[in-house]
């Protein structure tokens, strides 16, 4: 049985965050397959504007973002306006900080994948209207170290980092986080992983 936040999701998705894409007529490219529906699925991509998650939502299709139970790890900052932060957790989102170490800062996030949650995950911690991006945190290598989950990295770009207009979504290839761990190994694995996302800019 669904829970309130995934009941929430799917009425705020099909009413409003599906028709993103074509209410600001983003430019979405590639394909999204080879995907194992019994793995929970962790989406990484660099963060330009408060409107990615809709955007990256709205990309996906009824199809994937349906079958799936979203749950979006946000500042917490965020969480310090009580009606946002009302909202935020009725949509499962949740507040993450740094705590001092990956194992605590990741901790719930973590355990939400080992639940069956997928995760919508921006490694750089922060916006940035660069087209280069900014230094991906450590925490993404230790996190796809740590679960066996798919990964799909997705890039996004706007004329405007206020609003989405015209904006463009790159679908990259899904991955298995195991293959990620044997291959990209070491302490420069975050950057590799932010790699499979700025590889994607054309």
């Amino acid at each position: 049985m669904k829970n309130i936040a995934d009941i929430n999701q799917r009425i705020l998705y099909i009413f409003f965050v599906y028709w993103i894409k074509h209410l600001f007529r983003i430019e979405i490219k590639g394909n999204i397959n080879n995907i194992n529906s019994g793995i929970p699925l962790v989406i990484i991509s660099n963060h330009v504007s408060m409107w990615d998650p809709f955007v990256i939502f709205s990309a996906l299709g009824f199809k994937l973002f349906l079958g799936e139970s979203w749950r979006t790890p946000a500042s917490h900052e965020l969480y310090k306006n009580k009606f946002y932060s009302t909202f935020l957790k009725s949509m499962g989102s949740y507040p993450i900080k740094p705590l001092g170490s990956f194992e605590k800062s990741l901790d719930l996030t973590i355990k939400k994948i080992n639940k069956g949650h997928s995760i919508v995950y921006f490694p750089e911690g922060r916006r940035s209207f660069n087209s280069r991006g900014s230094m991906p945190r450590k925490g993404v290598g230790y996190l796809l170290k740590s679960i066996e989950t798919n990964i799909l990295p997705i890039y996004i770009e706007y004329p405007n980092r206020f609003k989405p207009w015209r904006g463009r979504v790159i679908l990259g290839n899904v991955v298995n986080s195991s293959y990620l761990s044997k291959y990209f190994n070491g302490s420069n694995m975050h950057e590799k992983i932010m790699n499979l996302v700025w590889d994607l800019r054309q």
